[in-house]
């Protein structure tokens, strides 16, 4: 089973909005959970900015949502289980994560054949 994400149903200032309501929050509640302004958080929601992945990771926590909510998945039947495909058009994977106050970032390259 192959699992794409369909970039361009992405929607995530309608889906903050949502859930944001959803959970009797503010615009100012949100930004100071996140620390950022209410004005970055109204931007957010009208799909003016797009908030990186930290903020993003904090945006669920904040609004107790799983990340996954963010992007729709498409499930497509592998019909050749020795083929590979890379819905990404780009070699490398770049991973961010955060421990002990610093954000650390790898880069992996993928080898497809």
């Amino acid at each position: 089973m192959i699992f794409i994400y369909k970039i361009n149903d992405i929607n995530i200032g309608e889906k903050l909005q949502y859930y944001r309501k959803l959970k009797n929050k503010t615009l100012l509640d949100v930004g100071n959970y996140i620390h950022k302004s209410k004005a970055t958080v109204s931007k957010y929601e009208n799909n003016q900015i797009i908030p990186d992945s930290i903020t993003l990771l904090e945006l669920c926590n904040c609004l107790d949502i799983p990340i996954t909510d963010f992007f729709p998945v498409t499930k497509e039947k592998n019909n050749n289980s020795n083929s590979l495909f890379n819905p990404f058009g780009t070699n490398k994977l770049f991973m961010y994560y955060y421990t002990d106050k610093k954000l650390m970032t790898s880069i992996i390259d993928i080898f497809m054949k």
